[in-house]
């Protein structure tokens, strides 16, 4: 596998890896504003619960006054007293611990309500500060939950980030002990060329070597020069040539007459 090959596999995995992660992103911010609005009615179903209690509490206690008013709105508050209730427990999970705490305050309401006499103030502010501090609790986990991400959330980022690094890790490697192979060009004649330590060689495939050296022969160096032309035509400019011999008469040598 050659560089390129392993950059073009890295960047397809890499942004195969990004695609994953933004898709997750996308689905978990739109489940975090669903948590958030779900938070928002949780809130006002806890603050209504609390506003009813007290206002079924002060219902009883002017009932009991002999130039008390006339009281039946009571029986609305029951009613809103209910919706908050079922709402509440409709929107936690009882599995959970703030929840079950939340859930075991509303209890303590509620065996209050069953009977008049013990509405009194002692008792219900003891059940209110139980009941404030578990409704603290339940928001702040719900919250913190929002704020980090759900679960598919968090484990999905990690482990998107994991397989990135890894990835780079290995392209990393693979780029530092990777070898590539020297060229292997074949020429159409069947002659090969190859560059080795910065030295050509070449190799003549069908070339005819040039004639033996005919000492003090015009003749000769003439057959020996016209074999040499030939060759350059048949093989081109990658043919290796012999270097030519020079002109004995034009070096001074003295020349031999030819024969009677």
């Amino acid at each position: 596998m050659n560089d390129i090959s392993i950059g073009a596999v890295g960047a397809a995995i890499i942004a195969g890896f990004v695609s994953i992660l933004g898709l997750i992103i996308g689905k978990e911010q739109k489940i975090s504003e669903f948590r958030q609005a779900w938070i928002d009615d949780l809130r006002k179903g806890m603050i209504a619960y609390l506003v009813q209690i007290n206002a079924i509490a002060d219902a009883i206690r002017a009932r009991a006054q002999p130039d008390a008013p006339n009281t039946t709105a009571i029986i609305d508050s029951y009613k809103a007293l209910n919706e908050a209730s079922h709402g509440i427990i409709l929107r936690i999970n009882p599995t959970e611990e703030p929840a079950k705490a939340l859930l075991k305050s509303m209890e303590a309401f509620e065996s209050l309500a069953a009977i008049n006499a013990n509405l009194t103030p002692t008792n219900i502010k003891a059940a209110e500060e139980k009941y404030v501090e578990a409704s603290k609790e339940l928001l702040k986990d719900e919250w913190n939950r929002v704020k980090r991400g759900e679960r598919t959330y968090v484990v999905s980022k990690y482990t998107v980030v994991i397989c990135i690094v890894l990835m780079l890790i290995l392209m990393a490697y693979l780029w530092r002990t990777y070898t590539p192979k020297p060229p292997e060009n074949l020429s159409k004649g069947g002659a090969a060329t190859q560059v080795i330590n910065n030295e050509v060689s070449c190799s003549i495939a069908g070339a005819v070597p040039p004639p033996a050296r005919l000492t003090g022969s015009d003749v000769g160096t003439d057959r020996r020069r016209s074999t040499n032309q030939n060759a350059v035509q048949r093989n081109g400019s990658n043919s290796c040539l012999a270097p030519a011999v020079p002109n004995r008469q034009q070096s001074g040598s003295v020349v031999a007459p030819d024969g009677p």
